[in-house]
């Protein structure tokens, strides 16, 4: 995971914010507190690093006002904007600072930025399971992208290749009817029969479409990358990259004539076709790099949306499984009020420490209770606590997650009103 630092002052509930991010992270707090505004400014600028250091140019974000202009309408953050706003982000592959009197992008590491994924789930994911919803005009912004990542993911999942929804006893698929296509449903517990998902639980319109992203873009989308993106405008970015990586490492920036230029390029074919490039030849490299998607950032507004806690659970080991599968490294951050998020992943982190000492029968007996595939060490996350316009990072005991947060206090608080409800009780009978 590569290194990743934001901070963010005077911006919408923001008064000020400094932290790294980790692989996998956190954001907890009561409404309001700017968890999701942090979310939407992280995943915008991962986008801006994403195009900027595929593209090298900044034609889409050449002044601070396109800059600003494009982040306020994608994620509809109108009126966060101030005079006093800052936003500081950098990664081993991009610097990004915007302020009232600086405002500079600058690259790092030309051609070693893997192209990724960036996915937005927004909380209100739900209304994109409504019948006719694609015919709506959403405008340029989070929800109409997402609504794209759905269409495709879905594509994958037929009659005769559904998607589990955990272990529901509910499998999902889509097929066209009438021109559009249709969510489907199949119950199998007790009498098996057949719904729209528009007719479906709040749970399942929640959680449906999460699954399926998730699923396709951290498997059949790698598994067909060259089919990732067919569009005329991705093909004409394509011959960009390309033309720039030629100059680069075959004319080696040369202000050669055109003759020079075509016989550089056609004696580099030529090793091409006779196999004289080494697979680690610096083009193939930067090509595979900046053409080719290789991982997915996940960034999910409140995942336990009318969910119930084990589904929560399963929801949770699902994704960390998927993250941590071929080797790629896929990321997310998730904005939760959920305490039992939290817990669960204590469960993860937990088990990861005890199969590192376990026998063959002993992880057996230990994926009874975790999957395996679904631990996740103590080093790969961080939980960040928003409050009045700041944010702290948790401390960590034992190696595990700290039980000192804003959630589990509420759990606490609870517990002991009920406490003293019951000694007023006893109070009252006397």
């Amino acid at each position: 995971m590569k290194s990743q630092h934001i901070r963010i002052k005077n911006f919408g509930p923001i008064k000020s914010i400094d932290m790294d991010l980790k692989r996998f992270s956190f954001f907890i707090g009561l409404q309001g507190s700017g968890k999701s505004t942090v979310a939407k400014v992280v995943s915008y600028c991962m986008w801006v690093e994403k195009e900027f250091s595929t593209t090298f140019s900044n034609e889409l974000f050449a002044t601070k006002e396109q800059f600003m202009n494009r982040l306020l309408e994608f994620h509809k953050l109108n009126g966060y904007n101030k005079p006093n706003t800052e936003i500081y982000y950098d990664t081993d592959f991009i610097h990004i600072e915007y302020s009232e009197s600086n405002y500079n992008i600058e690259i790092k590491n030309k051609f070693k930025y893997q192209k990724s994924k960036i996915l937005y789930v927004p909380s209100e994911r739900n209304l994109t399971i409504m019948p006719d919803f694609e015919k709506v005009n959403l405008g340029n912004n989070s929800m109409r992208s997402f609504l794209f990542d759905w269409f495709e993911a879905r594509k994958k999942y037929s009659r005769t290749q559904t998607l589990e929804v955990f272990d529901l006893g509910i499998r999902y698929f889509s097929e066209e009817d009438g021109g559009l296509r249709q969510n489907r449903l199949i119950h199998q517990n007790g009498n098996s029969f057949e719904i729209s998902l528009s007719d479906a639980s709040s749970g399942m319109q929640s959680v449906i479409p999460l699954e399926v992203v998730i699923d396709y873009f951290t498997s059949t989308y790698y598994n067909e990358k060259e089919n990732a993106d067919t569009s005329f405008f991705y093909k004409e970015k394509q011959q960009k990259i390309y033309a720039s990586l030629l100059k680069e490492f075959v004319l080696e920036n040369e202000n050669v004539d055109i003759e020079k230029s075509l016989l550089k390029i056609s004696t580099w074919l030529k090793n091409i076709a006779n196999h004289d490039v080494q697979d680690n030849d610096p083009f193939i490299e930067a090509f595979d790099n900046l053409i080719f998607p290789h991982l997915t950032h996940f960034i999910i507004e409140e995942p336990e949306q009318n969910l119930y806690p084990t589904t929560q659970k399963a929801f949770l080991a699902f994704l960390i499984a998927c993250c941590n599968k071929e080797e790629r490294k896929h990321s997310y951050l998730i904005t939760t009020h959920s305490p039992f998020l939290l817990n669960y992943l204590t469960l993860f982190v937990k088990a990861s420490q005890i199969v590192k000492n376990c026998c063959k029968q002993q992880k057996k007996d230990l994926s009874k209770f975790v999957s395996l595939d679904s631990i996740v060490d103590v080093d790969e996350f961080d939980i960040f606590e928003f409050k009045n316009g700041f944010a702290k990072k948790l401390s960590k005991q034992y190696d595990l997650p700290s039980d000192e947060n804003l959630l589990n206090k509420l759990l606490e608080e609870t517990n002991q009103m009920f406490g003293d409800l019951l000694e007023l009780e006893d109070l009252c009978q006397k």
